[in-house]
Formats: structure tokens, C-alpha cells, sequence
């Protein structure tokens, strides 16, 4: 939670094949989980941010961060109780991760690489 907003942190593993931007089947699920608290949530806009490791060059990775988070934003403009809201899209590439790519020794980290491969999506807090 921020002071602006609550955000809820979808995996992208979770919602999206390596290297691509469509959703797999099993999104559905983290998605309808997202979709009941932008329902509940007071008005104002959902901002939806996509995020990707620093695996591959910086333009790629801000072309698939800002492609996942429009594919998620697509999801919601078509449920019920959420579809009328005003969605805010970017991404962020590989610019704000939330783990070291690398250990400390330098070793590639698989773990942290996927806790920075999300998209985020920011709903209005309660005032």
C-alpha cells in the first residue's frame, strides 16, 4: 500500500508465457482476484504497470512490460463492475525491480528474476 494507492502484484509467469504479451489460460484466476478489488475499491483511475527482468536489451523489455500491462488492462475493460473505470497503462521495462537480478557473488539469481518479471495494478485508496 502507498498513500495513494493499494498495489496488487500479479507475476507475470503467472499470467504470461515467457517472451510473450498473451495471456495463458490460468490468468483468468489471479486476474477475477484483481478484477473483485478494483470493484470494491473507491472511484478514480487503476494505474497498471508492467515490469521485466534485465534479461535482453532495454528497448525490448519496455516494449513487453508496456504490451503485458495493455494486455492486462484489455482483461479488465471487458468485466463487469470494472469496465467502466479509467485505466492509466505503462511500463516500466526493467527499470524499477524489486530484487537484485544477481546474488552478491554475481551469480544470476532465477528467483529474484521472477519476482521482477510482475505487473502491478494500483487502485485508489479509501480516503
Amino acid at each position: 500500500m502507498t498513500a495513494t494507492g493499494t498495489i496488487i502484484d500479479l507475476a507475470s509467469d503467472a499470467l504470461f508465457e515467457f517472451d510473450k504479451a498473451t495471456l495463458t489460460p490460468g490468468a483468468t484466476e489471479q486476474l477475477a482476484k484483481s478484477a473483485q478489488v478494483i470493484r470494491s475499491a473507491p472511484s478514480g483511475s487503476i494505474r497498471i504497470v508492467g515490469h521485466t527482468d534485465s534479461k535482453g536489451d532495454d528497448a525490448y523489455n519496455q516494449r513487453l512490460s508496456e504490451a503485458r500491462a495493455r494486455t492486462v488492462a484489455d482483461w479488465f475493460s471487458r468485466q463487469v463492475g470494472v469496465r467502466q473505470r479509467q485505466f492509466d497503462v505503462s511500463g516500466m521495462g526493467e527499470k524499477a525491480p524489486i530484487a537484485p537480478d544477481q546474488t552478491p557473488g554475481g551469480k544470476d539469481d532465477p528467483a529474484a528474476r521472477a519476482r521482477n518479471r510482475r505487473v502491478e495494478v494500483i487502485v485508489p485508496n479509501m480516503p
